[in-house]
Order: structure tokens, then C-alpha cells, then sequence
């Protein structure tokens, strides 16, 4: 059906954009005033909407010269308009990030991929500064590459990354320090080649049985022989993902021998019934229902989103509708893209972001326990703002460490014309900062740094501490442009605490959950493979502790279900605690 003349606005398989609801509409009007739990101004900076942080933008300086390109040609492929995701990951164990960045290629691909641009892999030198060395660890990728994820599928004691995109996905396992950590591609020994158009991605131990699975979730199907642009008051863009078949996701279970059994039917992933295949985008693993075990959330575009809760006998269940954690506010479908989980509100509980398409409200899940989720995003703030957006990448993380999450969301329109038809969006769009602070989020539009003003339409973002300076940074896909590498110099003025987790089965501990207590304050973080966007974020959980001087408790709950306890951790620091 790809080539009917529908509006490029329409998200959805049916009717035009997906707009809030006049009721929605009403209570944003009120309620974020009604919600909040302090309507005093903000405590610091001068103005409303100045910001407290400040990041800069310092990717020239640190010598990336990596360009984007999404293959677009004027023919509007659907495929262009998800790419592309970021990598932050340790590849070498120097205890510095490094990033991946991964690259398109024209449309359709060529016959010979040697003629596409390639992924760039920037090892980090540990003084502000990078070089490409893709080309010398083989992990150019050249092809049309979307996302990525990191884990050690083989329990070896370094990163393996596989890699989802159009033509083919590629998992290459990182051969250590006998090779000075080069790469060596496996996807068809191993047993996880898709060829299907897929996006997001994470390694999990869903079975607990130490080994390493891996999610993937799939678009649609794409045939170039019959895609056609479609037009919007004759101006060309993209059909709507409604008009192109869409896919199941696929789960891979680790057989512990470097081979994966596809589990996707036997799962209760890949069903023609319930919840049958949707548009897959982002993906966040986590222990929702804490109950020990890792259960899985997918943001899909133009459809409901999945919460697969894991029934613990290698089989999961999507409990999204009943569990409020499926559509939006309106009770209609979104067009999901990007999702995090994190405990917003220091319940002790994991909640979700998940961001949307235009004219459509991001939304924030709070976790009620058994009785499910329920959609805060208008009583904490995230409302109008977010409305002329397409947004993307996302992460709640805390960014001056004073204890209380914040939040970031890429933004960027998929169509570079939608200034011709539609006055109330814009291709390229400002990223936001979300500083949480008096039972809310207040939006920060004004300072901050050259990182927090630049108008380009971004993807995936990662988040880490690059520069091990005890503050989270950014580094954002900008399609068709360069990225961006927002370094957190924000003034110190709160402690902070970095925890790097070694499990016995799995050295990087994906699924461990860490509990702190410091100042009165609880807060909780899980290491996970994948998130915000077709992206993967430093491994290592971040926790900002404000006046306090040490953790007074830290309990780590390991994937296998064992837990250690450590007692006065010292701040600013960064601890490795094993199992």
C-alpha cells in the first residue's frame, strides 16, 4: 500500500494526526498548577527558564569528524527516518567510554556495500580528545545501521555489540586484549542474522540461567519496487508507517555455547494473535514488578506500546492494556519512539518515559505497583512543551547531583519540509532539559551552554560520564549532520557516587539492581543493555547524593537473585563492587 497520495502527517494506520483530546487539552490547561506540590518559584537562577545546568557542545574540539547520513535522496524511503542510534561503552576496558556512531547508506542500498559510509568507533585517549579506529577493529558496519546494543554474550570479560539496521543486522564479538580488542563478525554462526528492517535492541538474561539473551525489535516490511513519496498540499514526505506491514520482534535465546535458539513463537513474543506484530522502535529492559526477574517494554510507533512481564518459565506476557502503560492519555495510540525507565519519584519503583510524534504528548508512566501505571505527564510538567515536538532519544538521569532525576529528550522532525504545510513544527528543533525540582519538572530553555540552544533534528541519544569528572554527558545522532558531544560542566557543587558491578556469570551484571540510601534519600538503578532511542548508555549506574558524604547503604540484588550489601561508600568516587 506504500504510494498512496495520504497526508506525510498521518502517524497512524487510519486518520490524520493523532492530536490530543480536547478534554487532555483542558486539564493542561490546570493541571500542571493543580499537581505540583510547590507552586514557588525555582529556588535557583534568575530567570523562569534559566537553566542551572550547563553543557557544551565540544565535538569539533574533541577531533569527531563523523558526518550522518540517512541515504535520503528526495524519494522519502521510510527507512530513512529512524536512523540513528549512539554507542557509549568501555570497548577496550581502559575505564574511559568510547562512542559508536553508527551511519546510513544511500537508498535503495547498492550491490556492493563497500560503497557506504562507515560506523565510527572513537576510542577515547582520556584527555578530551578521540580518534576513529573502526577501520583497524572491524566494526565499520558498512550498510544502513540503525541501532545498537552492548553485552558479553560469551562471559569473557569484554563487550560484544550487535548491531540492527536495513539489510541485515551484524552481532561482532569482541576478541579482548589478545587482539587489542579487535571485532570479529559472528551473525551467521551465532545464530542471531535477522534480515528484516529492525531498530532498537538489548542483551537480557530473561531465563536467569547466566547466559546472555538478546531483544530485537522489528519495523515493517520495505519493498523500494513500489515505495512512493506521499503528499501533504503537494508538497512530498513520508508515508505514514500505517501504510507498510509491520513485523515481529524477535527474542534470542542463549544456548551457552556462542550459539542463540530463536525463541520468539515459544516465548510469547512473536504471536499472529495477541499482541501480534506492531512497529517497533525503542525497548527498555527492567524489573518492573520487582520480583527478580527482567521483564521487557516496547515503545511501537502508530500502535500500542508492549510491557511483557516475565512469568519465569521462559515465556512473557504482555500486560500493557491492563497495566495503563499501552497508549496515551486520550486512550488512543501514539507514535512511540524512545523509552526510559527510572524512579522519578523516589518510590522505590521503576517508572517510564516514553516519547511520541508530533502533536502528541510524551508520556510518564508512574509505577502504582500492582495496580499499574498511570500517565503523570501533565501533572509533572511535561505538557505543552512537548507538543510541536517529534522527540526521540530520552534518559531521566540526574545532572547536577543533587538526588533528584532530571530529564533529556532529542527532538528533530522526520520531514524537511513540514515548514510548507504545518507552521507548528520545524525539521530541525531544539533538544530539552527537564530540571526536576518541587514535585515537578520545570522545561529549561535559556543558558547553559552552547549544548542546550542548537537547533538540528537529532535520534538517539547516549548518556554517560565521559570525561570521568563525577557529571553525566551526552552524545546525540543528529540526522544528516554532524553529532553532538554535550559535556556536562555543570558547577560541582553536590557529591556523587559511580558504581561499576562485576557479576560471577556475567561480568557486566545486566539486570543487577542497586538500591543506595544516602541523606535520608533512596534511590534505585539497574544496569541494562539498549534504551532511550536505538542506543546503548555507560553501563555503570550514576547517583547523585547531594550534601551527603558517603552512601550509607548500597544492596545490589545480582541477576541470578543473590544479594550483597556494602556499608559507608565514599563519595565521589567511582566503586567497583563484585559479586
Amino acid at each position: 500500500m506504500a504510494g498512496l497520495p495520504m497526508p506525510t502527517g498521518n502517524r497512524n494506520k487510519h486518520s490524520g494526526y493523532r492530536q490530543v483530546a480536547p478534554a487532555v487539552l483542558l486539564l493542561l490547561a490546570f493541571l500542571p498548577a493543580a499537581g505540583c506540590k510547590d507552586d514557588k518559584p525555582p529556588p535557583r537562577g534568575s530567570g523562569k527558564n534559566e537553566s542551572p545546568f550547563t553543557f557544551n557542545e565540544k565535538s569539533e574540539a574533541a577531533g569527531i569528524t563523523f558526518r550522518h547520513t540517512d541515504g535520503s535522496s528526495g524519494e522519502y524511503f521510510i527507512v530513512e527516518t529512524l536512523a540513528s542510534g549512539v554507542g557509549l561503552f568501555d570497548f577496550d576496558n581502559d575505564g574511559d567510554l568510547d562512542i559508536y556512531l553508527l551511519n546510513g547508506c544511500p537508498l535503495p542500498p547498492p550491490k556492493d556495500l563497500a560503497t557506504c559510509p562507515p560506523n565510527a568507533l572513537y576510542r577515547n585517549r582520556g584527555d578530551g580528545t578521540f580518534e576513529d579506529v573502526a577501520a583497524q577493529k572491524g566494526l565499520e558496519a558498512r550498510g544502513f545501521s540503525v541501532g545498537c546494543c552492548v553485552g558479553d554474550y560469551d562471559s569473557d570479560g569484554d563487550l560484544d555489540i550487535y548491531v540492527t539496521g536495513f539489510g541485515g543486522n551484524h552481532l561482532y564479538r569482541n576478541n579482548g586484549p589478545e587482539t587489542d580488542f579487535s571485532f570479529t563478525e559472528v551473525t551467521a554462526e551465532s545464530g542471531v542474522d535477522d534480515p528484516r528492517f529492525s531498530a532498537g535492541a538489548s542483551f537480557l538474561d530473561y531465563d536467569r540461567d547466566g547466559n546472555l539473551d538478546l531483544y530485537v525489535t522489528n519495523y515493517c516490511e520495505v519493498d523500494f519496487g513500489s515505495s512512493k513519496p506521499c503528499f501533504n498540499n503537494n508538497v512530498a514526505g513520508y508515508c505514514a508507517p500505517g501504510q507498510y506491514t509491520p513485523v515481529h520482534d524477535s527474542l534470542f535465546r542463549n544456548n551457552g555455547d556462542g550459539t542463540f535458539a530463536n525463541a520468539s513463537r515459544s516465548a510469547g513474543i512473536a504471536l499472529d494473535s495477541e499482541p501480534g506484530p506492531k512497529w517497533g522502535m525503542g525497548i527498555a529492559v527492567c524489573d518492573f514488578n520487582d520480583d527478580g526477574w527482567s521483564d521487557i517494554y516496547v515503545a511501537n510507533d502508530v500502535s500500542d506500546n508492549f510491557l511483557f512481564e516475565n512469568q519465569k518459565d521462559g515465556s512473557f506476557k504482555n500486560i500493557a492494556t491492563e497495566m495503563m502503560a499501552a497508549v496515551g492519555l486520550d486512550g488512543a495510540e501514539q507514535g512511540s519512539m524512545g523509552v526510559d525507565a527510572g524512579d522519578f519519584d523516589g518510590d522505590g519503583k521503576f517508572d517510564l518515559l516514553v516519547t511520541n510524534y508530533h502533536k502528541q504528548l510524551n508520556a510518564l508512566y508512574h509505577n502504582e505497583g500492582k495496580f499499574g501505571f498511570s500517565d503523570q505527564a501533565l501533572r509533572y510538567g511535561l505538557g505543552d512543551s512537548t507538543l510541536p515536538m517529534v522527540s526521540w532519544g530520552t534518559r531521566m538521569m540526574d545532572i547536577d547531583n543533587d538526588g533528584a532525576l532530571d530529564l533529556f529528550i532529542a527532538n528533530g522532525h522526520l520531514e524537511d519540509q513540514i515548514d510548507k504545510y504545518d507552521q507548528s513544527s520545524e525539521y530541525r528543533q531544539r533538544n530539552q532539559f527537564y530540571r526536576g525540582e518541587n514535585g515537578r519538572f520545570r522545561e529549561i530553555t535559556r543558558g547553559g551552554g552552547s549544548g542546550l540552544t542548537e537547533k538540528l533534528s537529532s535520534r538517539g541519544a547516549a548518556f554517560g560520564d565521559i570525561d570521568n569528572d563525577g557529571d553525566l554527558d551526552i552524545v546525540v545522532c543528529n540526522s544528516r549532520e554532524r553529532p553532538s558531544l554535550l559535556i556536562n560542566e555543570t558547577p560541582a557543587k553536590n557529591a556523587w557516587l559511580s558504581l561499576k558491578l562485576k557479576g560471577k556469570k556475567d561480568p557486566y551484571a545486566l539486570g543487577a539492581r542497586a538500591t543506595i540510601r544516602a541523606g535520608g534519600r533512596i534511590q534505585v538503578a539497574e544496569v541494562r543493555s539498549g534504551g532511550s532511542y536505538v542506543c546503548q548508555n555507560d553501563l555503570r549506574l550514576h547517583f547523585g547524593l547531594a550534601d551527603s558524604k558517603k552512601a550509607d547503604k548500597v544492596t545490589i540484588r545480582w541477576p541470578g537473585g543473590n544479594t550483597s550489601t556494602f556499608e559507608n561508600l565514599e563519595a565521589n568516587k567511582e566503586h567497583l563492587l563484585e559479586e
